[in-house]
């Protein structure tokens, strides 16, 4: 699946009043006042940037401080996350991101855990940017039992936002998933009765046109005669008459021939 390599708009730092291109600042050890650790990985931050982005950072109690004064913080993140999804939330702080989401399209679940990340850290920009990349992603695809396991993706991650974004893509192609015997297994019932409903699924009286027209006429005669007008009901009660006697079998007054049995 080729992604299209669109360009997304990323804004800068918050940190105002400076000449220098903050996306060259991020992980830079010169300088910097944090350090971010995550399983194995750790990467060189300003408070600065980082804590203006996400208040959540200013809330994580730091570990310790190193030899040059810096402040180490660990992310306990509860779902597993990748190293280059954190590097890449990290980096959206300082600007431009745009070549680490069109690398990281063919990996789904990749950016399932991205638009998870930007929740759990409220970073709005950059939860806007993925979800963009993310539904292109998700409409090209294809390949129903590949979008299925998308789906099963954004569901665990347990965030209320992308369990509803599930749903809402699953019955957008929910006949083409039903159809096939391995993602029907992954279906809930209460998406399918959902997507019943979105459908209309419920039985309705059919009225035949006679029916309504004499309902009308009805009507009609019964509001002329309330008005006091014995003219119009007269004459609406003649014109049913007259079309229930033409209704009628020769032998009974009217109508079209009936079928005469001829003896010998």
């Amino acid at each position: 699946m080729k992604f299209n390599n669109a360009k997304f708009d990323v804004p800068k730092s918050p940190v105002e009043g400076t000449a220098v291109d903050t996306s060259k600042l991020f992980n830079q050890q010169k300088d910097s006042d944090l350090v971010v650790h995550f399983d194995y990985d750790h990467w060189y931050c300003h408070k600065c940037i980082v804590y203006e982005a996400s208040g959540k950072f200013r809330d994580l109690k730091s570990i310790s401080v190193d030899d040059e004064g810096r402040t180490r913080i660990f992310l306990g993140i509860a779902c597993e996350r990748e190293g280059d999804q954190v590097e890449i939330m990290l980096m959206s702080m300082y600007g431009g991101v745009e070549s680490e989401l069109s690398d990281l399209h063919a990996q789904t679940r990749g950016l399932v855990g991205l638009a998870h990340l930007a929740r759990e850290y409220n970073l709005i920009d950059l939860k806007s940017i993925v979800d963009k990349v993310l539904r292109q992603v998700i409409d090209e695809e294809k390949d129903i039992e590949k979008f299925s396991r998308i789906i099963l993706n954004l569901y665990c991650t347990g965030n209320s936002e992308l369990e509803g974004f599930a749903e809402e893509l699953e019955i957008e192609r929910m006949p083409e998933s039903l159809e096939n015997h391995k993602t029907r297994e992954n279906i809930h019932v209460d998406t399918v009765k959902k997507w019943m409903d979105t459908m209309s699924f419920r039985k309705k009286e059919v009225v035949e046109p006679e029916e309504a027209l004499a309902g009308d006429t009805q009507f009609g005669v019964e509001e002329a005669a309330a008005a006091g007008d014995t003219t119009i009901a007269k004459t609406e009660k003649f014109s049913l008459k007259h079309e229930s006697d033409s209704s009628k079998a020769v032998g009974e007054g009217g109508g079209r021939p009936s079928k005469i049995r001829r003896t010998s």
